[in-house]
């Protein structure tokens, strides 16, 4: 299934009580999968429209292993190979920078910043032999962590080729990073192993251990250090939230909508993310007085990225099941 560069008739949830066409229009534009590739997912956009993402090999068709995946650019109508490495098994772009830098992690768990046309390994620590990039900001920094011999994950900051382990709270011996701001404030969650977690936010490499619900996931953050995803209050729903100045916002939840969370938001705080509508799963953002559904009628769509002019991207999935690239550009007027 192709879909052409249309202008959508956008749904939307101003009114909790009834289903109204939106003021905001997006055209939606699927972009090309590579030769050889069955599917390809879209996860990060910059200011300029660049898109960046991963392809998947038929040997593997699945969006959760990184083995037979390659990264991939959208620039200027063309499609640019990323992958870093023609020994390593995998690789995922990951972000995107407004300059054009792109994170890149193989599946040899190495980390590369893709700039100029050229790839830079961030490399390792001592005592630390593999690292996983999650988050890269317009200065170049980048966040992750590094893997320990036995496997356990420490969060680190890099910057111009001078990485930093992060502390973390008592007992801590695990780490997953949201992302990180063009302050160089970094938000992740560490945890005691299958214990308890913390959601700690490091300012000057300053570790802060934030006050939040006890079931919640954050996906994403902006430049400012606003972060988005999920809250579960009763433990039997996921409501999207946005995190901003120490405070957890719940989002609207439309009419008929069974749960949703949001995976991206941009400076303006716009946050693109998944509603959950029976057994569908497709995409919606959420702007400051409208809640835009972005649906591809019968099939289920996902959101991963935003930019501030509203550019959002993902996938959806076609006819066979195999995951297709998307853009869904706002129009001029909003």
């Amino acid at each position: 299934m192709r879909i052409p560069t249309i202008v959508m008739c956008t749904l939307c949830f101003a009114s909790m009580a009834t289903q109204t066409l939106c003021s905001t229009k997006f055209t939606i534009k699927e972009l090309s999968v590579p030769k050889g590739a069955k599917s390809a997912i879209a996860v990060s956009v910059n200011a300029r429209g660049d898109v960046v993402g991963y392809s998947i090999t038929p040997q593997n068709s699945t969006a959760g292993s990184m083995s037979n995946t390659r990264a991939v650019l959208w620039k200027d109508g063309k499609l640019i190979d990323l992958h870093p490495s023609s020994s390593a098994t995998g690789s995922r772009a990951v972000a995107i920078n407004d300059k054009g830098d792109v994170l890149v992690s193989s599946g040899y768990y190495n980390a590369y910043l893709w700039t100029n046309g050229k790839f830079r390994n961030l490399g390792t620590l001592p005592g630390y032999p593999k690292t996983l990039g999650y988050a890269l900001n317009n200065k170049g920094q980048v966040a992750g962590v590094c893997f320990t011999s036995n496997g356990l994950q420490k969060p680190f900051i890099w910057t111009n080729g001078r990485m930093v382990i992060l502390k973390m709270p008592p007992k801590c011996d695990n780490a997953e990073i949201v992302g990180i701001s063009d302050q160089g404030v970094v938000i992740g969650r560490t945890e005691i192993y299958e214990t308890r977690s913390y959601w700690v936010l490091w300012k000057r490499q300053e570790m802060n251990i934030l006050k939040m619900p006890k079931v919640m996931c954050l996906f994403g953050m902006n430049n400012k250090g606003n972060a988005t995803g999920f809250n579960e209050p009763n433990r039997s729903k996921r409501i999207a939230v946005v995190w901003k100045d120490g405070n957890l916002k719940q989002l609207k939840i439309p009419k008929g909508i069974r749960e949703s969370q949001g995976k991206a938001i941009n400076d303006r705080g716009w946050v693109a993310g998944d509603a959950i509508s029976g057994a569908m799963k497709y995409a919606i953002v959420w702007l400051p007085k409208e809640v835009v559904d972005l649906r591809i009628p019968g099939r289920d769509t996902r959101a991963y990225g935003i930019n501030n002019a509203g550019t959002v991207v993902g996938s959806f999935a076609d006819a066979k099941g195999n995951l297709r690239p998307v853009v869904w550009t706002m129009q001029p007027g909003k």
